[in-house]
């Protein structure tokens, strides 16, 4: 038995599946400059003595930016699949883009791993402080 032509999945050129490819990629960037790094920024202006809770939004946040890491990883393999028939300087133009927004997805993740390991092996080694 055939599929009727409309409930078919339609069939997606290299070009199309490239620019979502890098739609997906630039939306995750956005999403952790919303998530942490602008409120981040707007922490800092406060003074030590304020307590701002940005704690909070930053743990409330965490979860959008690890899908969004995720879904970046997805759309990265999605663009190294969509460029294979393009030339040689297009490949690695879109491939770099891909990987420094890929790169700019994860970084709050990265960076907020990197201050919990600071201050657990910084607890550990002084345990006055």
């Amino acid at each position: 038995m055939r599929i009727p032509r409309l409930l078919q999945w339609p069939e997606r050129t290299s070009q199309q599946q490239v620019f979502g490819s890098l739609i997906w990629l630039v939306g995750g960037v956005g999403v952790s400059i919303l998530g942490i790094w602008y409120p981040m920024w707007v922490d800092s202006h406060f003074g030590p003595d304020v307590d701002s809770r940005m704690g909070f939004l930053y743990l409330y946040s965490l979860q959008f930016v690890l899908g969004a890491t995720i879904a970046a990883g997805f759309a990265l393999l999605r663009l190294y699949h969509g460029i294979y028939h393009m030339s040689a300087a297009t490949k690695a133009s879109l491939m770099s883009l891909g990987i420094v927004l890929a790169m700019g997805t994860s970084s709050p993740l990265l960076f907020m791993g990197y201050r919990v390991v600071a201050s657990l092996a910084y607890g550990i080694q002084h345990p006055d402080a």
